[in-house]
């Protein structure tokens, strides 16, 4: 049930993320910051899919790197964002900041559902 939680709000945030790097885009673009973190935000609710699916189809570990490997780039470009555009001194950057920080925030909201799944699994055995 986490699963699809965690998948339905992943995927709401890629659309946002998305949509607010489109309209912000040639503020991006200005202060050279590149425009991939709309995309890369699609990669956030293939996590769970992966944790889902490949558990049983690749093994634990394995899927449990692939899943926090789906933050990664989102997480590196939305940082890079961040700096730049809180580093303009000028208003004009607030959606693309906005945008970043969204990209930013959903990024390690899903690292650390990757990090309560990976206790969970780990905790298991324990009680067991």
């Amino acid at each position: 049930m986490a699963d699809v939680a965690a998948l339905a709000f992943l995927l709401i945030m890629a659309f946002r993320i998305f949509f607010a790097v489109s309209r912000e885009s040639r503020i991006f673009r200005e202060f050279g910051q590149s425009t991939l973190v709309g995309p890369l935000s699609f990669l956030f609710p293939a996590a769970p899919l992966v944790l889902i699916f490949g558990m049983r189809a690749i093994g634990i570990v394995p899927s449990l790197l692939l899943a926090a490997a789906c933050f990664v780039p989102g997480l590196l470009m939305a940082r890079r964002g961040m700096n730049a555009f809180e580093r303009s001194g000028t208003d004009r950057t607030a959606g693309a900041l906005s945008a970043s920080t969204q990209a930013f925030g959903a990024g390690l909201a899903g690292l650390i559902y990757v990090a309560a799944v990976t206790a969970i699994l780990l905790a298991g055995p324990l009680h067991g």
